[in-house]
């Protein structure tokens, strides 16, 4: 099964005067502008991540797929190409994987039974 990534375009130009809600719909993509993603996989979480399967997406193209060779962890980096500029920094997120689909974490409890959720309300995970 294939995990997928997805995401809407942004146009900083025409943005750059305005608060844009991180939920929000996309706007037209700027004129040169790609989506660069690399997903890597290791079997356990004490292996070195393996090499990359890169894959560069265009509009109207916005999302990607990759199918992990098994049952392990994948870690995916996406950033923008513009104008032959790459983003700064990538996002990276990884998760874990079993049937290539995504293992959800169950709510980190204590030996209390007591969820821990910080002053943000921001909850906790246990993978």
């Amino acid at each position: 099964m294939a995990l997928t990534l997805s995401w809407v375009p942004r146009n900083r130009d025409l943005q750059a005067d305005l608060l844009v809600d991180h939920f929000a719909a996309g706007t037209t993509a700027p004129a040169g502008w790609a989506v660069v993603v690399e997903w890597r996989f290791r079997a356990t979480s004490g292996d070195p991540w393996g090499a990359p399967t890169i894959q560069t997406v265009a509009p109207p193209t916005l999302s990607a797929e990759y199918t992990p060779p098994g049952d392990g962890f994948v870690q995916v980096t996406c950033y923008a190409i513009e104008g032959g500029l790459a983003s700064w920094q990538g996002y990276v997120a990884e998760c874990a994987v079993s049937g290539g689909v995504p293992i959800t974490p169950e709510p980190y409890v204590d030996e209390d039974a007591q969820g821990y959720v910080d002053e943000l309300g921001n909850q906790y995970e246990d993978l």
